[in-house]
């Protein structure tokens, strides 16, 4: 207190004993005062301010502030705190040599080792990966700096990107690893495109949405040439939708707007700013000039962008789902009823509650899956892992052009997180496990119920009737005689057979759920019959498919996934819909979660509280 009133006699031009201190003295003092404040306060700003990508690679103990932190929001100081100031958490960025080798192993299958778009899974999907090397980053900053593009880097990396098969990786890699990877991707293109990808863009204040400006925005939807890649009903089937490139010459797709899912973010001021500014590297083009208006005031009128978004958005036909893009912790809780597990129409699942997690497509469509529902229990000795997800078609015909639906669950049998393309070998990565696949299909499921023949004989299904069980089969289905299996196969796939396909061995034809291993492509191999451990069991009911799997929780099998001596399982999804021809790998996939079975009630040691207060993320395995 001493000294806060010495420094404001000082102020007063009064000495500490209450005489008057001379003019000079007094202004040098103020001098020396400011001074050394001003010092204090660059050098707190030099130490603090973000590293650029253009300089070399910052030390390890060079801090750098995460997307999350930086985007968190801030209450605002209280009367009594109006003079603290937020200080955001740093983030250590990992050794440049780590995150080369995590961009390797999570993002060179599909960017390619030198990130131009490359990698050994490219051919499959659609749109195909970013060439990060000679492609601009396609969303535009709103605040125009440097620090906002690697904080919207990091943003992709940790959710993905909706409509697209970049899947998201937050719970999945530490902050510190998504920071770096953000940093390693942003130095892979050249200064130019950076360059050009900066630019701060003013969408203005947002007015009311109301009748009339959506009646404004449709008018100016066919008057601005919206229609014509986004179609009449803007589910992306405009007359030029399929002739459309990218700026490497790829093609690329118009977004369906029905979906309710933007690539570039899911907000408004989002969807503003891809019209002013278009989406660089595409087709799409900027609308400042044509329909932004300047004022007399030289102030800008952009009440026809928003009358855009205002259109854009009321296509939308359904309801958000909050789905979870990566990381969910998916917990499994004791069974209630024993009798669930093999009875997908249970009264018992309505009573545990499911985990909805996001699903993107590797191959791009007008889509309506657009998350699955987890829902995990045990007993003492068993795991049924219940999967829903909405299909307005029952699929379970197999034959030329006509395929059944199906899901999948992926595990990795490793401790760390596998590469998601089947724990792919890439060069200058090995993995460190296969991953263990229960791979569940509609016609397997109707040939192990109505027997192999029989169902064959009839194709049920083509009807779509309004619901239908495929219970549990103890006992699989038996084949009469070879002559019965030469008769009724359609003769497509009697060729496969006779050539040893393993996918149409007749002994795993009536298996609803197969057990296989993986590598990467061309690696799948699925277990003996003899080693099929999972059973399946699978009810369609208006529009919506529940699939039960079902295993032991001990497992024998090197090649099977270990249930319940880990913490924590890496596991991921996938499903197809066969009304839109999907197979192999076309398809919808969610990004890695985990799996956590935990111990049977009254079994709980300490050994397993101090391990899973221990979990972290893969860096620090």
């Amino acid at each position: 207190m001493t000294n806060v009133a010495a420094v404001s006699a000082e102020r007063e031009g009064v000495g500490p004993r209450g005489r008057s201190a001379p003019p000079g003295i007094t202004l040098m003092a103020l001098a020396g005062f400011l001074l050394i404040n001003v010092v204090i306060l660059g050098y707190a700003v030099y130490v603090a301010r973000p590293a650029t990508t253009h300089e070399a690679a910052p030390a390890p103990e060079i801090a750098a502030v995460g997307a999350e932190a930086a985007a968190a929001p801030q209450e605002p100081p209280s009367a009594a705190s109006d003079r603290m100031v937020t200080v955001a958490t740093p983030i250590i960025l990992p050794d440049e040599a780590v995150v080369k080798g995590k961009y390797i192993q999570h993002c060179s299958a599909c960017h390619g080792a030198g990130g131009r778009g490359d990698g050994p899974a490219a051919a499959q999907l659609f749109p195909p990966p970013r060439n990060l090397v000679d492609s601009p980053f396609r969303f535009a900053s709103l605040s125009g700096g440097e620090e906002e593009l690697i904080a919207g880097l990091e943003r992709t990396i940790s959710r993905g990107v909706p409509r697209s098969p970049m899947p998201g990786f937050g719970g999945v890699l530490s902050e510190q690893m998504i920071a770096g990877l953000a940093r390693y991707v942003l130095n892979l293109g050249s200064a130019d495109l950076i360059a050009i990808t900066l630019g701060r863009v003013d969408v203005g204040t947002r007015p009311p949405t109301t009748p009339e400006l959506i009646a404004r925005g449709k008018k100016l939807y066919t008057a601005a040439g919206c229609v014509t890649c986004h179609g009449e009903s803007g589910h992306g089937d405009g007359e030029q939708a399929r002739t459309l490139l990218d700026s490497t010459g790829r093609p690329v797709a118009p977004a369906d707007l029905t979906s309710g899912l933007f690539k570039s973010g899911q907000g408004p001021e989002d969807q503003a700013r891809v019209i002013l500014k278009g989406v660089l590297g595409t087709p799409m083009p900027a609308y400042e000039d044509a329909l932004v208006k300047i004022n007399r005031d030289d102030s800008r009128d952009l009440t026809d962008i928003w009358a855009l978004v205002a259109y854009v958005r009321s296509f939308q036909t359904r309801p958000e789902t909050p789905a979870i893009p990566s990381g969910a912790r998916l917990g499994a809780v004791p069974a209630p009823d024993a009798e669930m597990l093999f009875d997908a129409g249970h009264v018992a699942w309505l009573g545990v509650e499911p985990t909805s997690l996001e699903l993107k497509p590797l191959w791009q469509r007008s889509e309506s899956i657009t998350h699955v529902d987890v829902r995990l229990v045990r007993t003492a000795n068993k795991l049924a892992i219940c999967l829903d997800w909405r299909d307005g078609t029952m699929d379970v015909v197999r034959d030329h052009q006509t395929f059944p639906d199906a899901v999948a669950v992926m595990f990795g049998l490793g401790d760390a997180v596998p590469a998601l393309p089947m724990g792919v070998r890439i060069e200058g990565h090995e993995p460190e496990a296969p991953v263990n696949i229960w791979h569940w299909q509609a016609n397997r499921q109707l040939y192990a119920v109505e027997g192999l023949a029989h169902a064959l004989r009839t194709q049920p299904g083509r009807a779509n009737p309004p619901w239908r069980v495929f219970p549990l089969v103890d006992e699989r289905s038996t084949i009469a005689s070879e002559h019965d299996i030469d008769v009724q196969i359609p003769l497509t796939f009697l060729t496969a057979r006779l050539a040893g396909n393993v996918h149409e061995n007749i002994r795993l034809l009536t298996y609803p759920v197969l057990e296989s291993n993986a590598e990467g492509f061309g690696t799948l191999t699925l277990q003996p019959a003899e080693q099929q451990d999972v059973r399946g069991v699978s009810l369609w009911s208006n529009g919506m498919w529940r699939v039960v799997m079902v295993r032991d929780l001990e497992a024998d099998d090197p090649a099977d996934v270990r249930l319940i001596d880990r913490v924590r399982i890496p596991v991921t999804f996938a499903v197809w819909d066969g009304a839109k021809k999907d197979r192999d790998g076309m398809k919808l996939i969610t990004s890695w979660h985990w799996l956590m079975v935990g111990p049977w009630p009254g079994a709980r040691s300490d050994a397993d509280g101090a391990a899973e207060d221990s979990l972290t993320s893969e860096e620090a395995q």
